[in-house]
């Protein structure tokens, strides 16, 4: 069992999961799509490569500060043919990150382009740097 340790931001939580074939024939492909998170001054961004995934079959979730992140990318098979080359398979992605406290739950936003998925993370309040002004005595 291995663990993604992103700073202090989120670690991967292993999850249990269960694959239903979108057809009967053609068993889906099930992936851990590859990360990457980044700071900013006010925020962190999450870069999941999903390929294949578009807006409507991608799926986030947030329950207990645990962001579960889904999507299908789906085999694009004319009608009335059989898969004979497994190549070409859906493919279902899934990875879960723990936020920590320092991430607005609240407030985030997530878009899809070409391939990868970026969700940003906006910091709350209390994590945000700020600049205190020292006054004289």
């Amino acid at each position: 069992m291995s663990q993604d340790t992103c700073g202090t931001v989120c670690v991967e939580e292993p999850r249990a999961t269960t694959t239903t074939p979108t057809r009967p024939e053609v068993e889906p492909i099930q992936l851990t799509p590859r990360a990457d998170v980044w700071e900013a001054d006010d925020a962190f961004v999450l870069a999941i490569e999903m390929p294949g995934v578009g807006d409507a079959d991608a799926d986030l979730t947030l329950e207990r500060n645990v962001l579960t992140v889904r999507g299908v990318a789906r085999a694009h098979l004319a009608e009335g043919l059989r898969p004979a080359l497994g190549d070409c398979r859906p493919r279902q992605f899934e990875r879960s990150f723990r936020l920590s406290d320092a991430i607005d739950g609240q407030q985030l936003e997530a878009t899809v382009k070409d391939g990868v998925l970026t969700v940003r993370m906006p910091k709350a309040q209390h994590a945000v740097a700020r600049k205190i002004a020292v006054r004289p005595a």
